[in-house]
């Protein structure tokens, strides 16, 4: 098993160069350890930044820390942090990552993604959305999520905020050719995003705010808002389907004890680092992981 998992680590190094060397992503790794998961990677911040991976030795020096995290992080994974601004090379880096887990059938690697970005190209966010299923079940906000970045969170099957500076606004025209059709482009993007949003549960009346909230400002949105947006911990389409299997294998009564579990989940998450811990939601989130398990697909 262990020799199955560095070979898949080599193959995943090998393919993320290809992308990687092109161009600045803004992607890097951590240790997953718990909820609060500080323990860091035995190299410093700056070691572990990508910048610089238009750089082919840069990029493979990054590669090789998260190889070398499954080895020696404390619970053989790593997680994967998304900061700054999202361009085109993090969508690669999310697609090619998918692609090589979904053919594997497992993810050697990787635990939860950490966003912390203030936005950037729509389409590669949603890349990186669709791309999380193989990847990671929780994204967890550290720090601020505005823009393009709320795309990647609208995707997550579990959703942690460790912050809540989570905001919008309408989409900028700036990254989009001059022409006469500008203004049908950009009804044609919201299209887009309106069934993205449809297809992982998230109410289309986050679109609304986009559409009145200027460029140049940020709509911050409230924890009631984003609950009612359908931004709560869990993704209403994804619980959706697992209340279904449950239901499916254990009938009522079993969607009954998951029922239960979700509420405590959520109210936890609601009182994170008050009434409390993230060691208490993390206990959570493993009896949820162990239902995934055991209920047939």
């Amino acid at each position: 098993m262990l020799k199955s998992i560095y070979i898949i680590s080599l193959l995943l190094v090998m393919y993320f160069l290809a992308f990687l060397g092109k161009t600045s992503a803004d992607v890097s790794f951590i240790c997953s350890n718990t909820i609060e998961y500080q323990y860091k990677l035995r190299n410093s911040a700056g070691e572990t930044d990508c910048s610089g991976c238009t750089k082919e030795s840069n990029a493979k020096h990054l590669m090789g820390i998260a190889v070398e995290g499954v080895r020696h992080c404390p619970h053989r994974r790593v997680d994967i942090v998304v900061s700054d601004t999202i361009d085109e090379a993090d969508g690669h880096f999310f697609h090619v990552a998918s692609s090589i887990n979904s053919a594997a059938g497992i993810n050697p690697i990787f635990n939860r993604v950490i966003l912390n970005s203030r936005g950037g190209n729509i389409n590669a966010a949603m890349v990186i959305g669709r791309s999380l299923e193989n990847i990671a079940d929780e994204v967890v906000v550290d720090g601020e999520c505005y823009s393009a970045c709320v795309l990647v969170l609208v995707a997550a099957k579990r959703r942690i905020y460790l912050t809540e500076r989570v905001g919008v606004h309408m989409i900028s025209s700036t990254s989009m050719p001059l022409s006469d059709s500008l203004g049908e482009e950009i009804d044609r993007s919201y299209g887009v995003i309106e069934k993205y949003f449809r297809d992982n549960g998230v109410s289309t009346s986050l679109i609304e705010m986009m559409r009145v909230t200027p460029t140049i400002k940020i709509r911050i949105l409230t924890q009631d808002e984003m609950i009612d947006a359908g931004l709560g911990f869990f993704n209403t389409t994804y619980l959706e389907k697992l209340m279904y299997r449950m239901r499916e294998w254990r009938g009522e009564h079993g969607v009954s004890r998951l029922s239960d579990l979700v509420r405590d989940i959520e109210s936890c998450e609601r009182a994170l680092y008050t009434s409390c811990t993230g060691g208490e939601l993390a206990e959570y989130v493993e009896i949820l992981n162990l239902y995934e398990k055991e209920i047939p697909r």
